[in-house]
Order: structure tokens, then C-alpha cells, then sequence
């Protein structure tokens, strides 16, 4: 908008400078035309057209032209002042329409060959600064790679068919042993410079670089050898660029030392030998990430052999998995010097590993970096394991939760937030005080948790808890966690809620103590006779004591000491009475179990005692073996008497349905271990069918036609509660061996 408003504006200005020169040149000839002739006023006019066409260009020429011949004919031709008679004059007007056309024309294209020359001559000033521009970027832009290419001790080369000469930098210069500033360096002299077994190598090179088309390039390898004998091997890549006929214009590339590069990879790969003989996974490979050497770990976790992996980009080759992008791990490498993680190899067999890798990088002694040594332990199996013992962590019944040496929690388990009601985010970081109570902590906890960060293998808690949902009765082992050394660094606490079960015990407990009751009052009433009969002994003795005592009173004089002696005879019997109906009353009377130490014989004598009548109506001989010093044992008289009158009782009922053999009963007790006891029952009566003997024990199961199968189930459950074992064999030639142990 702006450029056409100052268009307009130039145009406007133009056409009314037209117009004023033509008025100008109208009015002074109007002034002076007693003074100059017709000639001088067409002059004046054509004057006036040029300086319009020369100010404003073709436009306000022509509208110059046009008011030139209207003034002409006006004012000048006869009659004057008049435009009725111009067409008279029209030869004369013409020839002066002519001239002022060519005049305009003449202006116009001076004008515009001014102007055209003042663009090309702008133009001109432009390109030139744009050189100017250029030139001192490719200046620059060669300074800064010349710079670049002296840091990276890369050195370039150029060569012209057309000449002999080769133009070598300075950087060349010093790869190949000369002097800086010692100019272009001709063919020959470059031959001089190679190894003569190289050569060859130099020639089919170039023979290479004749057939390449432009922009590619070409590469080789040779040794050269310094004016001072030194050898270097050398690194030569070039480009070749070709004109439109398709002639060689020019070749050039870059050079590069490789000697320092070579000897860290040849020490490298001494190393790396002197390693192939460990199991560990080792490989070298570039800093294009080609593989150079391969251990014989490598071959036997992945699978490829040495020569198959030479060569192979080793992230293609084992489809390499990485923690995070492989340009942060490269550039961390780079920056370090090292880099550990975890990757995940693919084997030749398709299955996948995870591997502890290591890479170390290996520099010149320029500090560049020429290789990477990696070493990968195989880690599958560990981190498989770490998957199953996180899955069996979150997923196990027992609540878990690990507490640090500052006894704060650093993680649990859902069946702990569940327990506690407090979640896995709030639970984490607090001081394990404030979930189970600071005075159960001091008490029990802290304790605890002290003797497993001193080192104790497994500590062990039983109790009822005070909790969120009520007391709960919880067994808690506390065991110490070592992560990477011996050191203790936490405690792994494992709590299963034991409340149900230890409920359903007590029940279960009270229900078998009931059971033993009522099968000791039923087995009291089998042996009802016997009892009798052993409590009328010392009640008819005391009363044969008592008529005697009379008689011996009655006598002239008294015997006193006969009736003292009837007295004690009385007062014996009368004590043998109370021990019996005392014994009778402690197998029947209901009473809570009540430990204590006691010794295993004499319970046998008394239990043995209640049964002598029995044994007797029946004709069974009953025998003996106690053995001396038995250890006391810690256990309830009246259960432990329980299983010996049970199994007494079942002895005499088996050998009184047959009359067999003889009838005799053994009862023997001899140390068993160390602290130990054995009580053995042994019979001679019909014995049990073998398929019976892995149900004598079973509730309910019994083989007497009136039994209810309970007794020897009983038994076991009241041995086993004493710590002991109980058992039944066969005895030869028949009958059964009933036998326990207790500690």
C-alpha cells in the first residue's frame, strides 16, 4: 500500500512538472515574441518535452508532447489565439509532433539505459559484497577446519591431474615426517614416503579413484615411512570430482595416523586373550562398534563362535535391548570413561539374557577414543529369582515388611497394609514405634530387632498383639537381610496370624481333655472289681486288726503290745485304703493339665497297682523290667497314667479272648536317649491284622466289637503333647508291642 500511494504520488508530481514546463516555455515565449523568432518558440517547447520526459519518464513526456502541439496551434499559428484553422497547418504540425516524439523517445530510452545501468551497476556493488561476504566465510570457514581438522590431527590433501603436484596442510606434513611450510609435495617424493610394500596398494588405490564417479569416495591403508626411518601407518580416504565430460578435475581426501590407534588396540587385544580363558563374556569392539575380538565366554553364552562375531556390529548382532537411548549411554561413556547397567541380550538360539554389562573406554595416548572393552555377566537366573522373590513378597498370606538399622519401614506387603490398615505409602518411612505401639516396641520389638541386626540368624515371637482389628495371636520371625555383604543392613519381619487356629486349639484342647476324662471314668468302670477288691483288702484287714485288738484288751492282764500292734496294723491299712481311693480319685476327678517333674516308674507302680485284680480274675502273669536311674520326666501324672492304664487295659481285654499261648504281660522302661524314657507294653494275646496297624491310631477306629475307638487316639494326642512319640509294632511269635518315648 505504501509503494503504490508513493507511486501515485511520484506520478502526480511528475505529470504537474510537465505541465509547468510546457506553461513556462508557453509563457516566455509569449513575453519575448517580439524578440525571437518561430524557430527559438519551437525550441523553447521541445526544451520543455525534454526536461518532462527527462523528470518523469515516457507518461508526462507524451502529456508534454500533447500540450506542446495544443499551444503550438494556438498561439502561434494564424489565425492566432484560434483552434478553428489548425488542420490548415497540419504538414508544420506534424514535423513538430515528429520531433517531439523522437525527443521523447530519445529520453525515454536514455532514461531507461540510465536506469538500467544504475540496477546493474547496484547489482553489480551487491554481488561484489556478497564476494566479499563469502570469500571471508570461506575464510573463516577454512580456518575453522583447518583448526579442526589440526585437533583432530586429520591432515588434508588435494591433487590436480593437470599437474604433478600434490597440495598437502600442514597436519600431512607432520604425519609424514616434514616440515610445516615445505609446500606442495610432487609425486615422486610422495613415493619416497610409502612403504615399498604398500605401493602397490597406493596405485591400485588411485586406479580406484579413475573409475569412481563424483562424490564417492575411496579408502586404503599403508605405512609410511618418515625421512628419519620412523614408520606410520596411515589412513588415506578420498572424493574424486569430474566436469560435464566427465574428466577428472581434481582429487582430494584426508589422511590420519592410526599407529597410536593401532598399538592401543593391538595392547587391548593382548589383554583381552590373556581374559579368554574366563567365563565371563568379554568383547572389544570400535567406536563404529564393530567387534574385533570375542572370547570364548562369549561363545558359549551366545552362541556365535569367534569368527562369525569378527566384524558384526555387536548391537545388531545380539539385538541389543538398552536401559535408556544408546546416544545418553554413549555420551555418558564418553564424558566417564565407563558405564554400568543391566541389557538384554538375544542369543543365537532366538532366547533372550540379561546381562551386568560393563564397558570401559580406551584412548591413544592423544586422549582420543579408539575402542571399547565390554565384559556381561549373565544375569537371567539372579534377576528371575529377584521377579520370584518380589512375586512371592506381594503375594504371600504372611504379612512382611522389611525394617531398617533406624527401625523404619522400607517396604511391605499388601497383607501388612491390610493388617495394620495403614497404606504402603504412609506405612513406608515410619518408625515401626508408631504402627505397633512405643511400649510394645521398647518391651518386645526393639529387643528383637537388636539381636537380629547384631547377626542372629532367626528370632522367633509368639504372642497376642494389641491391633486395629483386636488381640490377635501372631508368630513373628524376625531374620537378618544381608544385600552384598556380611554386613546386616535390615531385618525381614514374616508374621502369620495364628488367631483362628489358636482358637480352634484351645477348643480342641478342652474338647480332648474332656474325651480323656470320660474315657478314664469309662476305663474306671471296667474296673470296677478290681478297685473294689483292692479297697476291701485294707478295710478287712483293719477290721481283723480291731477284733484282735478287742480280744487282746479283753485278756487278764491286757496285752498292750499286741493291741499296739493291731493299732499300727489298723493305721497301715488304713493309709493303703486313702493311697488307693486317693489314686482312684486322680484318674477320675477333672482337673487341668498340671506339668511337673515326675518319675516315670513310680507312676507305672501306681497305675499297675488299680489293675493287679484285674490281672489276676483273668490269669494273666504280668512282669516287669524298670529300669534304675530313669531321668524324671516333666509331664502330667495323671494323663501319663491315662495311656499306661489304657494300654494295660487293652493288653489284659486281647489276651482274655483267647486261651492260646500264655498269658503274659510285660512292662518294661529303660533309657532312651540321653534325658530320655521309653515305656514298652508288650502282651501275647491274638495281636492286629496288618492292614490295621496304620488306623490304630485313627479316631474311631477300634477293633473290639463294644469299643468307640477313641483310647489310643487319645493316647497319641496326650503323648504328643509331652513331646514324645507312641507306637505300635508287632510282637513275635504273636500279640502286639505298644511302646513311647518321653524327653
Amino acid at each position: 500500500m505504501r509503494n503504490r500511494l508513493n507511486w501515485l504520488k511520484h506520478s502526480t508530481l511528475s505529470y504537474a512538472v510537465a505541465a509547468l514546463v510546457v506553461a513556462a516555455a508557453v509563457i516566455a515565449n509569449l513575453l519575448l515574441e517580439t524578440y525571437l523568432q518561430a524557430s527559438s518558440t519551437l525550441f523553447l517547447l521541445l526544451c520543455a518535452i525534454i526536461f518532462a520526459s527527462w523528470f518523469g519518464g515516457v507518461g508526462p513526456g507524451l502529456a508534454a508532447t500533447a500540450m506542446s502541439i495544443s499551444a503550438f496551434g494556438y498561439f502561434y499559428l494564424a489565425p492566432i489565439y484560434s483552434l478553428n484553422l489548425m488542420f490548415r497547418d497540419l504538414p508544420r504540425i506534424a514535423l513538430f509532433a515528429m520531433a517531439a516524439l523522437f525527443v521523447v523517445g530519445l529520453m525515454a530510452t536514455q532514461r531507461s539505459t540510465a536506469e538500467s545501468l544504475r540496477r546493474s551497476r547496484t547489482d553489480l556493488e551487491d554481488k561484489v559484497r556478497d564476494l566479499d561476504r563469502l570469500n571471508a566465510a570461506l575464510q573463516i570457514s577454512e580456518a575453522y577446519l583447518a583448526e579442526a581438522l589440526g585437533i583432530a590431527h586429520i591432515g588434508y590433501w588435494e591433487r590436480y591431474p593437470a599437474a604433478k603436484l600434490i597440495n598437502w596442510s600442514e597436519e600431512t606434513l607432520r604425519i609424514f615426517g616434514l616440515l610445516p611450510g615445505s609446500g606442495p609435495v610432487t609425486f615422486e617424493r610422495f613415493r619416497e614416503l610409502v612403504h615399498p610394500d604398500d605401493w602397490q596398494r597406493i596405485i591400485a588405490a588411485q586406479a580406484e579413484a579413475e573409475t569412481l564417479r563424483s562424490g564417492e569416495h575411496y579408502d586404503t591403508e599403508f605405512r609410511a615411512v618418515r625421512p628419519n626411518g620412523e614408520v606410520r601407518i596411515v589412513h588415506a580416504r578420498g572424493n574424486v570430482t569430474r566436469d560435464e565430460a566427465g574428466r577428472i578435475r581434481r582429487i582430494f581426501g584426508i589422511v590420519e595416523d592410526l599407529t597410536e590407534r593401532k598399538l592401543v588396540e593391538a595392547a587391548l587385544l593382548e589383554r583381552a586373550e590373556l581374559l579368554d580363558l574366563t567365563h565371563d563374556t568379554i568383547f572389544v569392539r570400535g567406536m563404529n562398534d564393530a567387534i574385533s575380538f570375542w572370547n570364548r565366554g562369549a561363545e558359549q553364552l551366545y552362541g556365535w563362535n569367534k569368527e562369525e562375531a569378527l566384524g558384526q556390529v555387536s548391537h545388531q548382532l545380539l539385538r541389543t535391548i538398552f536401559p535408556s537411548p544408546l546416544e545418553e549411554i554413549t555420551s555418558e561413556l564418553l564424558g566417564t570413561g565407563r558405564w554400568e547397567g543391566e541389557l538384554v541380550h538375544t542369543k543365537r538360539d532366538g532366547t533372550q539374557v540379561t546381562v551386568a554389562s560393563r564397558w570401559s573406554l580406551r584412548q591413544d595416548e592423544r586422549g582420543r577414543p579408539v575402542g571399547i572393552l565390554e565384559t556381561n555377566n549373565d544375569i537371567t537366573e539372579r534377576k528371575r529369582a529377584e521377579y520370584l522373590t518380589s512375586h512371592v513378597f506381594e503375594s504371600s498370606p504372611d504379612s512382611m515388611c522389611i525394617i531398617g538399622k533406624d527401625y523404619r519401614v522400607q517396604r511391605v506387603n499388601p497383607v501388612f497394609e491390610r493388617f495394620w490398615r495403614t497404606p504402603a505409602a504412609t506405612a513406608v518411612g515410619m518408625h515401626i514405634d508408631e504402627i505397633v505401639g512405643t511400649e510394645y516396641f521398647e518391651r518386645e520389638g526393639k529387643p528383637r530387632l537388636d539381636r537380629c541386626f547384631a547377626g542372629e540368624e532367626e528370632v522367633i515371637r509368639a504372642d497376642w498383639y494389641a491391633t486395629p482389628r483386636g488381640q490377635r495371636y501372631r508368630v513373628t520371625t524376625y531374620s537378618p537381610l544381608r544385600p552384598d555383604t556380611q554386613r546386616v543392613e535390615a531385618a525381614l519381619l514374616i508374621a502369620r496370624d495364628f488367631t483362628d487356629y489358636v482358637q480352634a486349639s484351645e477348643a480342641l484342647r478342652e474338647a480332648q481333655t474332656e474325651l480323656a476324662h470320660v474315657n478314664r471314668v469309662a476305663t474306671m468302670g471296667q474296673l470296677t472289681a478290681s478297685i473294689a477288691h483292692e479297697v476291701n483288702q485294707p478295710i478287712a484287714a483293719a477290721v481283723t486288726e480291731a477284733d484282735a485288738g478287742l480280744r487282746f484288751l479283753a485278756a487278764q492282764p491286757p496285752d498292750l503290745k499286741e493291741v499296739r500292734d493291731a493299732l499300727d496294723a489298723i493305721m497301715k491299712a488304713g493309709n493303703q485304703a486313702g493311697e488307693v481311693i486317693s489314686r482312684i480319685r486322680g484318674l477320675i476327678k477333672k482337673v487341668p493339665e498340671q506339668k511337673a517333674p515326675l518319675d516315670v516308674n513310680e507312676a507305672i507302680l501306681e497305675t499297675i497297682a488299680l489293675t493287679r485284680s484285674e490281672m489276676r480274675q483273668h490269669g494273666i502273669l504280668l512282669k516287669t523290667e524298670l529300669a534304675n536311674d530313669v531321668p524324671q520326666i516333666l509331664g502330667d501324672r495323671v494323663q501319663l497314667q491315662q495311656v499306661i492304664l489304657n494300654l494295660i487295659m487293652n493288653a489284659i481285654e486281647a489276651m482274655s479272648e483267647t486261651s492260646q499261648g500264655p498269658r503274659e504281660l510285660l512292662v518294661r522302661s529303660e533309657i532312651d536317649v540321653p534325658d530320655g524314657v521309653m515305656v514298652t507294653v508288650r502282651d501275647w494275646g491274638p495281636g492286629f491284622k496288618p492292614e490295621s496297624l496304620n488306623h490304630l491310631f485313627d479316631p474311631f477306629y477300634t477293633t473290639k466289637p463294644a469299643g468307640m475307638g477313641m483310647g489310643l487316639s487319645i493316647c497319641r494326642s496326650i503323648i504328643e503333647a509331652h513331646g514324645g512319640r507312641l507306637w505300635a509294632t508287632a510282637n513275635t511269635p504273636r500279640g502286639a508291642v505298644f511302646q513311647f518315648t518321653l524327653h
